[in-house]
């Protein structure tokens, strides 16, 4: 790579729970939020609930929840979003899922049938008391067919932080990275393969990008609330060339659309701002009021 970066140390701390089946499976999930409208309206009387977070008993079993976007559909070598890092609570009681139980938000490139991914952003356990940035990635040479990277970077409420994946023809690796003033351009950690050669971890093309907010009991929440919620910002991607690995960050592009909503009804919210922008937070009530 070039200059202008530094490396993590990141470590290896493996999940109760295999994800990579559910993120085979998003590519089914129907929109079941509905478009939102502008912060001026919602904030406009529509809700009457407390505005505190919403955590409620711990389910039985664990589940991948989603709040954001699935499969904007625009070929890419990367994606990459502004995301400002929020508190959320996990379920209470016992949770299935232990001290390993996450609560995250990130950007994800995936291959064209989302059967390989490659992450990055922020990520709290339960046993955890602040978020650190994290990377995970499709590996069939990993636990449970995938690799996770914990890095030791913690990340407070209010920051907010470009996360970014994107292939690059300097490593021949997807690259996992975080930016920001306060740590410049941290590589977390990058894929242990070239995605673009034959074999087992041959990606497909086009691929395509995610935004999301993510939880694994149906009694946590996602990251925001409505008073403060977690907002994603130039959400974007990298069409043409893959990277060079020069310029930091790289040159990613808008998608410059109005990314439509996934996730649960009941507690997870969805808001679309300006274009390339959204908002998602949980309430006690469900998103229509």
């Amino acid at each position: 790579g070039g200059g202008g970066y530094s490396d993590a140390m990141g470590t290896t701390r493996l999940s109760a729970f295999s994800i990579l089946p559910a993120r085979i499976a998003r590519v089914g999930l129907a929109a079941v939020i509905g478009a939102g409208s502008l912060l001026a309206a919602l904030l406009g009387g529509a809700w009457s609930a407390p505005t505190a977070l919403a955590y409620s008993a711990c389910q039985s079993s664990t589940a991948s929840l989603w709040d954001g976007t699935n499969g904007l559909g625009l070929s890419t070598w990367g994606a990459s979003a502004w995301i400002n890092t929020r508190n959320a609570g996990f379920c209470t009681g016992n949770d299935p899922a232990g001290n390993k139980d996450t609560i995250s938000a990130w950007s994800m490139v995936t291959d064209r049938q989302v059967a390989n991914y490659a992450q990055a952003g922020y990520m709290r356990y339960r046993d955890q008391s602040n978020y650190h940035l994290f990377a995970e990635y499709t590996d069939t040479n990993c636990p449970s067919g995938y690799c996770h990277v914990d890095s030791p970077t913690l990340t407070y409420p209010s920051d907010n932080t470009q996360y970014w994946e994107v292939y690059s023809t300097d490593s021949d690796k997807i690259e996992m990275w975080a930016s920001n003033s306060a740590i410049g351009n941290l590589r977390i950690t990058w894929t242990g393969y070239d995605p673009t050669v034959s074999g087992s971890n041959h990606w497909d093309g086009p691929w395509n990008e995610q935004y999301n907010g993510e939880t694994h009991n149906a009694g946590s929440d996602v990251p925001g609330s409505l008073d403060y919620k977690t907002s994603f910002t130039s959400v974007a991607y990298f069409p043409g060339s893959p990277w060079n690995g020069e310029q930091f960050p790289p040159g990613f592009s808008d998608v410059n659309d109005y990314p439509q909503p996934s996730g649960s009804k009941d507690y997870y919210c969805s808001q679309n701002g300006v274009p390339s922008e959204f908002n998602i937070w949980v309430h006690g009530t469900p998103c229509n009021g």
